[in-house]
């Protein structure tokens, strides 16, 4: 009786880590004009790797997150840089394993972010895949970020509400 109880606790406590945690802090919100608006956050902290919590990430200091939002049916992905370093002009995107492409992005006017052109085709071809690598120019040399992009499929829903298909 006490082995049984031991291995249950065992089970119970060692593979409950397993269940697999999907990497999208995800949202449905109206905001103050009646609009509905949909965000799906992904945070990469450098040396350290992802979560799903903003939190976790700010505490860390530096971090990256990649936002899709759809706001008056209008579908935009963005990446954020903590420290506010990005350049003008394309990123190198990586799909998984697939060979690097350059993707046009268009930087925002605080230097923040950078937005990613064809959002639909980006996000898309991001729900089919499980890792998602940007490499962008910043102030200091380049900002590098992995995006554990499992579940975003799952997300879809939300999106479709807030008017946005992909």
């Amino acid at each position: 009786m006490r082995k049984t109880a031991i291995i249950a606790l065992i089970t119970l406590f060692g593979f409950g880590s397993v269940t697999p945690s999907y990497a999208w802090d995800a949202e449905l919100k109206t905001d103050d004009f009646g609009s509905k608006v949909a965000y799906a956050r992904a945070y990469f902290i450098p040396g350290v790797g992802n979560t799903d919590s903003f939190e976790k990430a700010y505490d860390n200091g530096e971090f990256n997150s990649l936002i899709i939002r759809c706001q008056d049916r209008k579908l935009e992905i963005f990446l954020v840089d903590s420290e506010n370093t990005f350049t003008e002009g394309s990123a190198l995107v990586r799909f998984g394993s697939g060979a690097p492409k350059s993707w046009s992005t268009t930087r925002s006017s605080d230097n923040e972010a950078i937005f990613f052109s064809n959002a639909k085709t980006l996000a898309t071809s991001i729900t089919k895949i499980s890792k998602f690598y940007v490499r962008a120019g910043g102030a200091s040399g380049y900002i590098t970020a992995n995006f554990n992009t499992t579940g975003l499929s799952n997300q879809r829903t939300i999106f479709k509400k807030a008017g946005c298909t992909f």
